[in-house]
């Protein structure tokens, strides 16, 4: 049984600049099947400070459009987009597993979007985050179309998107549930 505590973020709380300029820096992400431009690419690096900020313009659109696609069908194992130049601190984060995707920003507190469709419940998603932590439904999503958005959404603008609703911790730190 889940214990939850947590406060819905406001529209002003989902952009994570404070004020100033952020935007993604660093991307790691393991797909099913590679698409062509991230694989064997001289000029995108993985493990390479700032990685995505020192691309070309045009080929992080396409990157871009191929990673939508990818979520999209479900070929997305797991995805890190930093707004720190080796994506350490504060990052968003995606695992996928049996069907269900847990999409987690961390950063001073962990925030995590909403599944409406399990406001109420206290079932368990079939995927546990960091392969440790059980998630509940009500923060796991299912719809790949939406996923994608989020994700292509936080890649462009640094800022969790306004098409789901968004949930912390109302305690210090940690995630909005407890098991």
């Amino acid at each position: 049984m889940f214990e939850y505590h947590y406060a819905v973020l406001t529209e002003e709380e989902l952009d994570l600049s404070q004020g100033g300029t952020q935007h993604v820096k660093y991307v790691d992400v393991a797909f099913y099947k590679t698409p062509q431009h991230w694989q064997d690419n001289e000029d995108f690096v993985y493990d390479e400070m700032d990685n995505w900020e020192v691309l070309d313009a045009s080929l992080k659109k396409i990157m871009t459009e191929e990673l939508a696609q990818a979520v999209a069908k479900g070929n997305v194992v797991s995805l890190t987009m930093s707004l720190e130049p080796y994506g350490d601190e504060t990052f968003l984060n995606l695992e996928r597993e049996n069907g269900w995707t847990v999409i987690l920003y961390n950063g001073d507190d962990g925030i995590v979007p909403m599944n409406q469709d399990y406001i109420d419940s206290q079932e368990e998603a079939f995927l546990a985050y960091g392969k440790q932590t059980p998630v509940p439904k009500m923060f796991a999503l299912t719809d790949d179309k939406l996923i994608s958005e989020i994700v292509v959404y936080f890649l462009e603008t640094g800022r969790l998107s306004s098409k789901v609703s968004w949930a912390k911790s109302s305690e210090e730190g940690g995630l909005p549930w407890d098991f």
